[in-house]
């Protein structure tokens, strides 16, 4: 026991990384702010007033709701939290969550 004491008793079990998801996050704060920058860019449109961002093409996964929101937005995400989608709601916008 003295040169191996790690050699008894059990050490954990690692889960295959093909099972495991990586959460990549997004605040809703963030995207309000860059709202106008990403449109320049191509990355998201304005429908009628209101900014329809897609959070896959920015490389995320999941909205936050940290952050304020001033601007109507339309944001698709395949996960969300509860208080990201109040926030987007109250502001005069909806999250549409896809698969």
């Amino acid at each position: 026991m003295k040169y191996c004491r790690d050699y008894f008793g059990k050490h954990g079990f690692q889960r295959p990384k093909c099972l495991v998801k990586e959460v990549k996050p997004v605040n809703v704060g963030f995207l309000c702010e860059v709202a106008d920058k990403l449109v320049e860019e191509g990355l998201a449109k304005v429908k009628n007033g209101v900014y329809v961002i897609n959070v896959q093409d920015l490389g995320f996964n999941k909205l936050l709701g940290e952050g304020r929101v001033t601007k109507p937005m339309e944001i698709l995400t395949p996960m969300t939290t509860q208080a990201a989608k109040e926030k987007v709601e109250a502001a005069g916008g909806r999250v549409v969550v896809v698969e």
